[in-house]
């Protein structure tokens, strides 16, 4: 439960980064939502770029690279902004 809520709160704050450094703002679910999924994205553009970030820390067990997350949040944000259009409500 603890690595849970570690997670969530990782997820939070690499998701409202990329967030507002991508120009949306959302809630703290879309913010988890967004930085869980901007993770995965985060480290798919890692890996296949093959480039290294500092800011890597061990969490409960799990490397967490948060540079990779804020960018592959940022990356998701961005596509949501062309395919819905800008944020309305800044």
């Amino acid at each position: 439960m603890i690595q849970f809520i570690t997670s969530a709160i990782i997820a939070f704050i690499c998701g409202a980064l990329g967030s507002r450094i991508a120009g949306r703002s959302s809630s703290f679910f879309t913010s988890v939502l967004i930085g869980f999924i901007g993770s995965y994205v985060g480290q798919f553009l890692a890996q296949s770029t093959k480039i290294l970030l500092p800011l890597t820390y061990t969490i409960n067990g799990q490397t967490v690279h948060f540079l990779w997350n804020i960018i592959g949040a940022m990356v998701l944000v961005l596509l949501q902004n062309l395919i819905f259009g800008p944020s309305k409500n800044k």
